[in-house]
């Protein structure tokens, strides 16, 4: 097993690696997708809410329900959630995926955000509501002396892919720095039955 999580750790070192850091004009964004899932037993429920930023409300909801192949590992939660959020990804194009983790703010500056980013070469954004790598500055995540997020009330958001600091600041002010509500029916959505 440890070979196959030292595979793993160079997997993320390579996502890394690719990840690009970019302006993303948030006022032309107008799909916004946000992704969440939750289990139950041995079964994950994996929702994806697209906003529609210039109508301000939800436009769809789609979910998928499907067998968990990996169990929890702190710093690894791609390999669990990763594939299950990459099939409605794909059915459900938007200008931004927001997704309910982490992103450079990892110790492998490659959390489910990022890898998820990297693989598709998407716009990601993490956001987390819990604290894992960095250090906090201000409102400001620093991960290798690099800012890599921001934490607003009790929770972290950070680059994924495409995106840059100003992203999640603009992302902030649009949801007037409180959690986004889209990802909170997400994450309600995929706890039902």
């Amino acid at each position: 097993m440890n070979s196959l999580f030292n595979f793993f750790i160079y997997f993320q070192k390579i996502i890394a690696k690719n990840v690009k850091i970019e302006s993303l004009d948030f006022q032309k964004v107008e799909k916004i997708a946000f992704l969440d899932c939750a289990y139950k037993k041995e079964k994950v429920k994996c929702v994806c809410v697209i906003f529609d930023k210039t109508k301000n409300r939800i436009e769809k909801v789609d979910e998928l329900i499907e067998d968990v192949y990996f169990p929890y590992v702190p710093t690894f939660l791609f390999l669990r959630e990763a594939p299950h959020m990459i099939k409605l990804i794909e059915r459900n194009p938007a200008d931004l995926y927001v997704i309910d983790g982490h992103g450079l703010a990892h110790p492998r500056k490659a959390g489910i955000a990022t890898v998820i980013g990297v693989l598709l070469d998407i716009p990601t954004i993490g956001i987390a509501k819990k604290f894992l790598y960095g250090n906090i500055v201000g409102d400001k995540i620093i991960v290798d002396n690099m800012e890599v997020g921001i934490k607003f009330k009790k929770y972290y958001i950070s680059i994924g892919n495409k995106v840059d600091l100003k992203t999640l600041e603009d992302f902030l002010k649009f949801f007037n720095y409180e959690y986004p509500w889209p990802l909170k029916e997400a994450d309600k959505i995929s706890k039902m039955d």
